[in-house]
Formats: C-alpha cells, structure tokens, sequence
C-alpha cells in the first residue's frame, strides 16, 4: 500500500509510463526500468550519484528470483509471497528489535508503527535525510545509531 501510494507521487509523465508498461506487460522494457528509476532516486536511494556497491546490488540482482518470489511490478505482489503474512507472529520474537527508516523510505515511518507495536521489545529510529538505505544515505549517523542501540542492550 505504501509503495502504490509513493508510486502516485511521482511526475504525471513517469506515471503514466509506468501504468501503460504494466498494462502491456512490457516492464522489462528500458523505458519501463528508466520510470521505475525515479522512484528508487526518490524512495530507494536518495544520493546522486548512487554509490557504485548500490548500483552494483542493483545490477546484479536475480531478475528471475524476484519476480517468482514478488512479481514484475514493484507496486503490486503476485508471486509467491503474496499471500505470505507473519505479523502477527512478531510477538514471538522475544529479543530486542531495532526496527530502522528513513522519512522518504518506502517501508513508511507510519507503517513502521505497526510492526513495532507487535514486537514485545522493539524501539525505531527514523533517518530524517534517508529513504530506504539509511546505511549509505546518512553513513555516520547510521552506524552511531547501531553502536548506540548494541551498547544499550549491553553488547
């Protein structure tokens, strides 16, 4: 849901290739995959130039694996996870749990809420200037925030 909705954000032109790709089935197509880019500029991987390990992730990603497992459109599942849903079993997970994000992320701050509220020991942190790779967006603050949290828990 979050992910269709920042999809809705973007520029009318992209949209609309977007929506015409999907209908025809042709999201393999370079001008599917270059509309598909400004909603990881902007949702995904704010910094520009994208670090090249980013890129490199990117580029070597099973194509074949993703789609079996999620589908050819990012917005919508029909693969085999679909129907695969564990919330309500997070609250067996007895363990501290940091859930981490960032304000312009596609896992949406407000949705984080809801996975927090099920773990029994859970805190968040938000990346105010990151999306959804916090790691690479805001590098420092990212790994204080990890060291922080482990020596919290007394690690």
């Amino acid at each position: 849901k979050d992910t269709l909705e920042l999809r809705d954000q973007l520029p009318k032109p992209v949209l609309e290739v977007i929506e015409k790709n999907e209908k025809a089935g042709t999201t393999d197509s370079k001008e599917y995959q270059d509309a598909f880019g400004e909603f990881i500029k902007t949702f995904v991987c704010r910094m520009n130039p994208i670090p090249k390990v980013v890129a490199d992730t990117f580029g070597n990603m099973n194509l074949d694996i993703y789609k079996t497992m999620w589908g050819p459109s990012e917005w919508y599942v029909v693969g085999n996870l679909k129907e695969y849903e564990r919330v309500e079993k997070l609250s067996q997970i007895s363990a501290p749990t940091l859930i981490l994000g960032g304000k312009y992320d596609q896992a949406r701050p407000h949705t984080l809420e809801l996975y927090i509220s099920k773990f029994p020991k859970a805190e968040k942190f938000v990346f105010s200037k990151s999306s959804h790779l916090g790691m690479w967006e805001e590098e420092t603050l990212y790994t204080n925030t990890l060291k922080a949290y482990l020596k919290k828990q007394g690690l």
